[in-house]
C-alpha cells in the first residue's frame, strides 16, 4: 500500500528512457508512472503489492543500464496496541459480556472465537469503529465460558482472554415461613419467602413432590417474593 519512488540522474537529458523490473520493461498503469525532468529521472509505483511489485529494479537509457535496486514489498499485517480486554469477569449467567481491542490500522474483516471456535454471528453483536473493535454479548451462558480471542484479516489473532460464568444460584434472603403452624379445618395456609433476586423456576413442593394449582392452591411472586 506504500508509494515507491526511484531516482536517479544523468548527465545530461536523454530521452530513450526504458525502466526495468527483473530486466523486463516496465509499462505505466494506474499504479506506475514515469517523470523526468532534464537529467533527472524518476520512477514512482503507488500503492505496491508484494505480488506485484517485489523485485529488481533498474533503468536502462541507450542500452546503458543503471544499477540494479532489489525492493520486497511486504504486506502490512495488523497490530494490536490495546489487548483484547473484557468489562468483567467472572460474570454471572444472564449478564452482559463486552470485550474491546484496538489495532495500529483499520481490519479489514474480525472474528470474534472461543476455544479456537467462531462464535456464532446470531450470538455476538459485533462493532467496528476505524482502528477499534467491540464485541457484544447479551444474557451470557455457562457454557460460554472459555478462552476469547478476534482473529484479525484471517492472520493475526490476539492474546486470549480467559471468561468464566457462573450459573445463577438462588439464594433464600428470607426463609420459608408460615402464617401459624396448627390450623383447624377450612383456615387458609399462607406460606412465603423471599429470594436474592426474581427467578422464573419456581416449583412448590409437599413431602418433596411438586404441587399443582387448583381451586384450593394457588402460587404468586412479586419480584423475588413468593
Amino acid at each position: 500500500g506504500e508509494t515507491l519512488n526511484f531516482e536517479c540522474t544523468l548527465n545530461k537529458p536523454f530521452n530513450e528512457i526504458v525502466w526495468l523490473k527483473d530486466g523486463q520493461p516496465i509499462e505505466q498503469d494506474e499504479h506506475v508512472q514515469f517523470s523526468q525532468d532534464g537529467p533527472k529521472l524518476k520512477l514512482t509505483i503507488k500503492d505496491a503489492q508484494p505480488s506485484d511489485h517485489t523485485g529488481t529494479y533498474s533503468v536502462q537509457v541507450k542500452n546503458v543500464e543503471s544499477d540494479k535496486v532489489p525492493v520486497t514489498v511486504t504486506k502490512k499485517v495488523p497490530k494490536f496496541v490495546k489487548d483484547l480486554k473484557a468489562n468483567k469477569t467472572p460474570l454471572t449467567e444472564g449478564e452482559q459480556l463486552i470485550l474491546e481491542c484496538e489495532l495500529d490500522m483499520a481490519p479489514t474483516s474480525v472474528q470474534l472465537q472461543i476455544n479456537g471456535e467462531k462464535v456464532p454471528d446470531d450470538r455476538v453483536k459485533t462493532e467496528v469503529k476505524d482502528k477499534k473493535i467491540k464485541f457484544t454479548l447479551d444474557n451470557i451462558k455457562v457454557d460460554e465460558t472459555g478462552d476469547y480471542t478476534v482473529k484479525v484479516n484471517d492472520e493475526v489473532e490476539s492474546k486470549p482472554v480467559s471468561i468464566t460464568v457462573n450459573a445463577d444460584i438462588p439464594k433464600f434472603v428470607k426463609n420459608l415461613t408460615i402464617n401459624k403452624k396448627q390450623f383447624d379445618v377450612g383456615e387458609t395456609l399462607n406460606f412465603e419467602c423471599t429470594l436474592n433476586k426474581p427467578f422464573n423456576e419456581i416449583v412448590w413442593l409437599k413431602d418433596g413432590q411438586p404441587i399443582e394449582q387448583d381451586e384450593h392452591v394457588q402460587f404468586s411472586q412479586d419480584g423475588p417474593k413468593l
